[in-house]
């Protein structure tokens, strides 16, 4: 989801809908640049990890699987998730 930071909680009540709860999710917050910051948690707790990490704008919500495959593989996923980012589109979604 394209800076979805700002509309989470709506995100999160559509998606639930859908989704389960413990979904992964990532959130990359000023992607490629040197202050790059990716948070991982889950559909159900990503507004109060955006609240806890401070989390704001610019970002981009990666909502999956794939969010969840980083354990043990930090740097490759960091990677694959920074990458994701870079190549969002808008979402219809909120």
């Amino acid at each position: 989801v394209y800076m979805g930071v700002a509309r989470a909680e709506a995100v999160v009540g559509r998606l639930r809908t859908a989704l389960p709860g413990d979904l992964p999710v990532a959130i990359v917050q000023r992607t490629s640049t040197p202050d790059e910051v990716i948070a991982r948690t889950t559909l159900d707790s990503l507004v109060d990890t955006i609240r806890t990490e401070r989390i704001g704008s610019p970002a981009i919500l990666v909502i999956g699987r794939v969010a969840g495959l980083a354990a043990g593989h930090a740097d490759g996923m960091n990677a694959v998730i920074g990458h994701l980012a870079n190549t969002a589109r808008p979402s219809s979604c909120g």
